[in-house]
């Protein structure tokens, strides 16, 4: 299931964020935006062992011993800000704002294209003019 919806990026020092990860929860300027589903359940926040599996991949080496990401080849790896975070569930101490969605659906909706809702407001009549093809 995808998230959808506006998304806004904050000036941020990148060296800190790059030298060690995870960062502890506290010290994120985040506000978690939660969407509920039917069952008022979100799969986004099983979070710990995500983020280890992620972290040991990007900083390790694969079998010919190259990076698997250089760009996190010299990135640590902080095993108590780690611990910090929930095994299942939200994180505690980060503002959050949470959305219900109660005809929300684990199923996948059907992609209807681009919203024309400038078209929605146009009035057709005898006079319109209009065309079409086969």
């Amino acid at each position: 299931k995808a998230c959808k919806g506006h998304v806004i990026t904050l000036p941020q020092d990148v060296q800190q964020l790059a030298d060690i990860l995870p960062r502890f929860p506290k010290d994120l300027p985040v506000i978690v935006f939660i969407i509920s589903g039917k069952n008022n359940d979100s799969k986004d926040f099983i979070v710990r062992k995500k983020v280890d599996d992620a972290l040991y991949w990007l900083t390790g080496f694969h079998e010919r011993g190259k990076p698997n990401n250089v760009l996190y080849q010299n990135v640590k790896i902080d095993s108590q800000s780690l611990q910090t975070l929930p095994e299942n569930g939200m994180l505690t101490g980060v503002n959050t704002l949470e959305c219900v969605d109660d005809d929300a659906s684990d199923e996948p909706g059907i992609d209807t294209g681009p919203d024309n809702s400038e078209n929605y407001e146009k009035v057709y009549h005898d006079e319109s003019d209009m065309s079409s093809f086969l």
